[in-house]
């Protein structure tokens, strides 16, 4: 009875101890869009609008084209080139 108490106690503890290191671990970086902006200029555009006031802006006029829009053109080519 001890022994199986122990042995279960154990499995508990390893458990938890993986469930933290593995919550740790793969936690969202909380500076993933600042840090992409910041490595691709060009890639990126961003406005910050706080109360009708525009506090930052980077390439906010620069036309770029929406990411499934160019999905859905690229698919419907490939669709009329393989009739």
């Amino acid at each position: 009875m001890k022994k199986t108490l122990l042995i279960l106690g154990a499995l508990t503890g390893v458990t938890v101890l993986l469930a933290v290191f593995v919550y740790f671990k793969f936690q969202p970086d909380v500076d993933y869009v600042l840090n992409f902006i910041k490595n691709n200029p060009n890639k990126s555009s961003f406005v910050l609008i706080r109360n009708g006031e525009e506090l930052a802006a980077l390439n906010k006029n620069k036309i770029m084209p929406l990411a499934s829009t160019v999905k859905i053109i690229k698919r419907k080519w490939l669709i009329f080139l393989t009739i």
